[in-house]
């Protein structure tokens, strides 16, 4: 009731209709804002709100009253009150970033990517070295169909030109790495726990040729959980660079006498594009963890397969495109207690078909919700069944709001909250085939589900992000679970959930067919990899020195 109140006298003073405070009323205002923004920075968040309340009784138009009270109820979850005083600071002032870009974080908070990229675009246009809005915006961009490459690369190349401003990268002699009986290999990280990290990265440090090389992890978290700890075993060397400054990380790195650092985050939370700016490594290469180009000059390839990208899309990338055969990614199966692959259509004991989606609520938009709206009002005794991973009650009412609004029945969704891994792969068994979201498809889900014998119906698109499906598909010879236009996905839906005689024989077979692939052969990968990465050194030695940086 209270900020209620102050927007209306903030407005009614922008509009002309009340008399602005007085010059003492403006001091007294400000001093109190600043004693708010004193008890956020000791973390006292509920004496700040009072400040910046007290703040704003006195003058309603003090906006750094307002940009701190919206940073903090976002930060105490109260979003819409948050947003409100957020969107009246844009009311009261044509252009300001931070309120622009608090208000893409809580849009991010609500699990709205796309909103969230507005916010984060305009803050980044009205302050274009503002590298933390560049960043969110580049992330959000990849749930947004509407971009196009080039649009992409175009704020990738403005990240780069505002991360660079005063950084001198070092410069390397294109005979560091020759002649070296094994070759250095940094993996940078924020976050080695996450699935889509260690899940692809294990086969492959499992497997490769020691030999060879000698593998290093610098790690921006001391997580202990249980991916964290088994990864960690398999490096040589394992290093904490959390509490570095960025130019302390870098001169680690170059002490360390890396050959060549892969970056596993790209613009990902806490990444590490800052140390790779000073290019602490002659070779810095862009794999696995973000989808997309960095746009950092000083990031020389960046490791793809012709399904992810295109040939003719390599002028889209600032890296080099280094290309592995069949597929950029290797999934390592999980390790059950009690497997219980293969199971047997639930359609048969059910009496009805279900689709499965295991996707994050920020990739299941209201375009994807759509089509399956189509595909269930064509298939009417089927079954969605989504394995969402709700924060809380709200979030769990807001989306099945978001299901009604799209015309899908509440009697035939079956909702499952997330569980502990083993339980939640033996989910699978509930579902007859699984429906990618679409512009950004499933990875770590797809390859999960494919492993317990169900097959994934995606949607083919024009980014990284939106081939995902295609490339884990390709490279287990399933194109036909490939869709190339809405219309295709829908009737591919209808279709294949008639065939329940393919799906059974896909559902005893996927396992083995996942298996017998690169995507599920950790030998073959780390084999490719090893030649993409030699490869990579030849082409190092050959350049001019002033490329060989």
């Amino acid at each position: 009731m209270l900020l209620s109140k102050i927007k209306q006298l903030a407005l009614r003073m922008k509009a002309g209709d009340i008399l602005p405070v007085d010059k003492h009323e403006q001091n007294k205002s400000a001093e109190l804002q600043r004693a708010g923004h004193s008890f956020l920075q000791e973390g006292d968040f509920d004496l700040a709100i009072q400040f910046y309340l007290d703040a704003l009784q006195v003058n309603p138009i003090n906006t750094d009253a307002l940009i701190g009270l919206g940073l903090l109820l976002s930060k105490k979850d109260h979003l819409e009150d948050a947003s409100d005083a957020l969107l009246l600071v844009n009311q009261l002032i044509e252009k300001n970033y931070e309120s622009n870009y608090i208000l893409g974080k809580i849009e991010l908070l609500k699990k709205n990517p796309k909103e969230a990229d507005k916010f984060f675009k305009v803050a980044s246009e009205i302050k274009e070295d503002f590298i933390p809005a560049i960043t969110r915006h580049l992330c959000c961009m990849q749930y947004v169909e509407e971009y196009t490459a080039k649009d992409y690369l175009k704020v990738a190349k403005q990240f780069d030109s505002a991360m660079m401003k005063g950084i001198t990268p070092c410069v390397w002699d294109k005979s560091e790495i020759k002649n070296k009986e094994k070759i250095k290999i940094g993996f940078a990280s924020g976050n080695f726990e996450n699935k889509s990290i260690a899940y692809f990265l294990e086969g492959l440090l499992k497997e490769i040729n020691r030999e060879k090389f000698i593998l290093v992890a610098y790690s921006m978290n001391n997580d202990e959980g249980s991916n964290f700890l088994r990864l960690k075993t398999y490096f040589d060397h394992w290093v904490y660079v959390g509490s570095a400054g960025n130019m302390d990380m870098a001169a680690r790195i170059i002490e360390d006498e890396v050959d060549i650092l892969i970056d596993l985050a790209g613009h990902l939370n806490k990444n590490i594009l800052p140390v790779l700016a000073y290019k602490p490594a002659p070779i810095q290469i862009n794999w696995l963890g973000f989808s997309g180009t960095s746009g950092l000059r000083t990031i020389d390839y960046i490791l793809a397969d012709q399904t992810s990208v295109p040939y003719e899309e390599q002028k889209y990338f600032s890296e080099k495109v280094v290309y592995l055969p069949t597929t950029r990614l290797s999934f390592y199966p999980p390790h059950l207690k009690e497997d219980n692959y293969p199971s047997e259509l639930p359609v048969k004991e059910k009496g009805y078909f279900t689709f499965g989606c295991y996707q994050e609520i920020e990739k299941i938009n209201d375009k994807v919700l759509k089509i399956w709206s189509k595909i269930l009002a064509q298939a009417p005794h089927a079954h969605i069944r989504f394995q969402v991973d709700f924060k809380n009650e709200k979030e769990k009412t807001i989306f099945l709001k978001r299901l009604q609004e799209a015309k899908i029945p509440e009697e035939r969704i079956i909702l499952a909250e997330i569980s502990p891994r083993e339980d939640y792969l033996h989910s699978y068994a509930q579902v007859d085939m699984v429906l990618d979201t679409f512009p950004y498809n499933g990875r770590t889900t797809t390859c999960e589900a494919l492993w317990m014998g169900v097959p994934t119906l995606t949607l083919r698109g024009d980014s990284m992000p939106s081939r995902q499906g295609a490339v884990l598909l390709s490279a287990i010879d399933l194109p036909d679970w490939i869709a190339n236009s809405k219309e295709e996905y829908i009737h591919k839906a209808i279709e294949f959930s008639n065939d329940l005689e393919t799906l059974e024989i896909l559902r005893y077979g996927l396992r083995k067919k996942m298996e017998d692939s690169a995507l599920g052969n950790a030998q073959l990968i780390a084999k490719n990899f090893e030649m993409a990465l030699m490869h990579i050194c030849e082409m190092q030695k050959k350049l001019p020195p002033e490329e060989a940086i």
